[in-house]
C-alpha cells in the first residue's frame, strides 16, 4: 500500500506543477489526467490509461482543452 501511496502522491506533484506553469489556481481532473499521460510507460497511471485504450491522442486532446494558461 505503501508503494501505491508514493505513486499516487508523486502523479499528485506533477499534476501540480503542470497547473502551475499554466499559471492555473487549482489542480483539476484535466491536470490529473496530463499528468497520468506523461508517466512512463509501465507506471501504474499509464497501464490505466492503456486498459481503457488510451492514447497518446489523449495528451493531444487535454493540452489543447486547458491551453497554456
Amino acid at each position: 500500500m505503501a508503494q501505491l501511496d508514493q505513486m499516487v502522491e508523486e502523479l499528485l506533484k506533477d499534476a501540480n506543477a503542470i497547473a502551475d506553469r499554466r499559471g492555473h489556481r487549482f489542480v483539476g481532473t484535466e491536470h490529473v489526467l496530463l499528468a497520468m499521460t506523461r508517466q512512463s510507460d509501465g507506471s501504474f497511471a499509464r497501464l490505466l490509461l492503456d486498459e481503457v485504450g488510451a492514447t497518446d491522442a489523449l495528451h493531444a486532446r487535454i493540452e489543447d482543452a486547458i491551453g497554456p494558461g
